[in-house]
């Protein structure tokens, strides 16, 4: 899980502070010029233990693409040539790495919707497979953050709508992202957010058997450190988001949930800091509180669905009012900022 991104990627990547990181060159990445059945590489963008991002030049289109080789690095490695040749000691990690590539690929494949990033084709070359995606100037929300410190509720849920969407589908789709956070959001200069990195993706055909824990600490809820993929669902990816959330209110992200864990085992308090209760007056009450719901520490407590949760943010549904001290504190703030907590929290505080 040690992974390193650069501005545009589908690599999965580790927590902000390592997201700082320069541009890295791999050592067994591809070299600047290789060719690729009419692709010529440019340089590394991201890669992680299975896959290498390139940015590389479509010699017949005439366009900038992203290239993902599978090339999970315990498994393989390169030759003087640039092939990937597996270690015979584990010729099974790479068939599964192959197809758990191809599977990522062909779901990919099989969408049209411009928040999701789309895969045009697939290369079987080299000894290894390379999804070949289109490459859209831009940057990630992580680099949006690091700019601004943090967005304003309007901008966010201008932002955040496609990818409610986005996420809609692919769960309505039998599939869940699993590593939603502010670096795999990408933002192309049109304005259009996309959501990136379907690496971790977890499909309803996984189910029955063990998954590999998938973390970004802040971001990562805690049956996702589980390899137990029947614990998870909707309301996983909906914490991530909420986090991400979270995260452009406030500039950094919630408190990792291992620790929130540690803490509710030994019947101490919850270190959650609840937005209603630290963030700005500049957000309304119900954007907060729908955030707070969706970063509930137990599964079962959060919204069970996208659109559910959505109902929350726009004020269809109810605001939440969870526990006695959630109620507490949503008075409080109400009482503050002057408005009626049964009717007025669905607009402008």
């Amino acid at each position: 899980m040690n992974k390193i991104e650069t501005p545009y990627c589908d690599a999965a990547t580790v927590p902000d502070l390592q997201q700082t990181l320069p541009e890295l060159e791999v050592a067994e990445a591809l070299p600047v010029g290789f060719e690729l059945k009419g692709y010529r590489l440019r340089h590394v963008m991201a890669h992680s233990f299975t896959n290498i991002c390139y940015l590389a030049d479509d010699l017949a289109e005439k366009r900038q693409v992203a290239i993902k080789e599978c090339y999970p690095s315990a498994f393989v490695t390169r030759n003087a040539q640039g092939e990937v040749l597996q270690r015979e000691e584990h010729m099974t990690g790479f068939s599964a790495g192959k197809q758990r590539f191809m599977k990522e690929a062909g779901f990919l494949m099989s969408l049209d919707l411009p928040a999701i990033v789309r895969v045009d084709s697939v290369i079987n070359t080299n000894g290894s497979l390379y999804m070949v995606m289109p490459y859209d100037q831009g940057e990630t929300l992580f680099q949006k953050l690091l700019k601004e410190g943090v967005l304003t509720q309007h901008a966010l849920l201008k932002l955040i709508y496609p990818i409610f969407d986005a996420l809609n589908l692919i769960h309505s789709k039998g599939c869940l992202h699993r590593d939603i956070k502010p670096s795999n959001l990408y933002l192309r200069e049109t304005g259009q957010m996309l959501l990136l990195d379907f690496s971790a993706a977890l499909f309803s055909n996984d189910l029955q058997t063990e998954c590999i824990p998938m973390i970004s600490p802040g971001y990562t809820p805690i049956e996702q450190y589980s390899s137990n993929p029947q614990e998870q669902g909707p309301w996983t990816d909906i914490y991530s988001m909420a986090a991400t959330l979270y995260k452009a209110v406030m500039g950094y992200p919630p408190v990792e949930a291992i620790e929130r864990g540690q803490k509710i085992l030994k019947d101490l308090e919850d270190p959650y800091e609840p937005l209603i209760r630290i963030a700005s007056e500049d957000y309304t009450l119900r954007f907060l509180s729908s955030i707070d719901h969706a970063l509930c520490f137990r599964a079962e407590d959060r919204p069970q669905s996208i659109r559910a949760w959505q109902a929350e943010l726009d004020g269809t549904a109810t605001v939440w009012r969870g526990d006695k001290a959630v109620r507490m504190d949503l008075m409080s703030q109400a009482a503050h900022r002057y408005v009626n907590i049964d009717l007025d929290l669905s607009g402008q505080s």
